[in-house]
């Protein structure tokens, strides 16, 4: 039996520290590289697209594969370098020497106007029956965690929230359509499922699901 179900409910993540965020100016150089976004802002419809200084961007995850990774190597590097600029040290501050308004601090022009882009929900909802947490969904998350590390899963699950809903508790008997989260692995709703992972990944999925969050766990409702 198929199950259908009009919509579901995503993953959303949004800033408690708003000011790290701001518009990009409109000039031909930024709506060039705005354009070649445009696909991806009809994609994740509903969300924000916020431009994030790349001076904020820290390694939060030391041991992870992808720090090998050169481009994201880079984007550290000049993360810290920009963060040098903006904070030089006491005995910069004394030399006038030190500024170069072509090359601050070794930055280069090209990577002054290099951008990190992350889509934000300003107004996130919790799940219901009617809007659920589909598997197949968080099945594709945590793929993309794991080919990070597999810390980053589980860094990734010890800070989300909202699996299971407030009302639920363990002294409430559970109800026929008390349910927010659904399995959904055999007949996936989620457009961009990958069933053999599903498939080959769900039990080691499950149980790090379950080291975190048990009691959603045991209310997941499958279809």
């Amino acid at each position: 039996h198929y199950f259908h179900l009009p919509s579901f409910m995503c993953i959303a993540i949004f800033s408690s520290r708003t000011h790290i965020f701001h518009k990009p100016k409109n000039n031909p150089k930024t709506l060039h590289k705005i354009s070649r976004l445009a696909k991806f802002d009809i994609r994740e419809g509903g969300y924000n697209r916020e431009m994030i200084n790349v001076e904020h961007v820290y390694p939060i995850l030391n041991n992870s594969p992808s720090l090998q990774n050169q481009n994201y190597q880079d984007i550290l590097q000049i993360a810290q370098r920009r963060r040098s600029s903006n904070n030089p040290s006491s005995d910069e501050k004394d030399n006038d020497t030190h500024v170069n308004n072509n090359n601050d601090n070794g930055i280069t022009k090209e990577e002054k106007e290099v951008n990190i882009w992350v889509y934000i929900q300003n107004n996130p909802k919790p799940p219901t029956s009617l809007h659920p947490i589909p598997q197949s969904y968080v099945d594709i998350i945590l793929r993309g965690c794991l080919s990070i590390s597999h810390d980053f899963a589980m860094h990734f699950l010890k800070h989300t929230y909202g699996w299971y809903s407030v009302n639920n508790n363990d002294t409430k008997k559970k109800e026929e359509g008390d349910y927010i989260w659904i399995n959904d692995r055999h007949v996936p709703i989620y457009v961009r499922a990958d069933p053999m992972y599903s498939k080959e990944m769900g039990k080691e999925i499950d149980e790090l699901i379950q080291s975190y969050h048990l009691d959603a766990f045991v209310r997941r409702k499958n279809v």
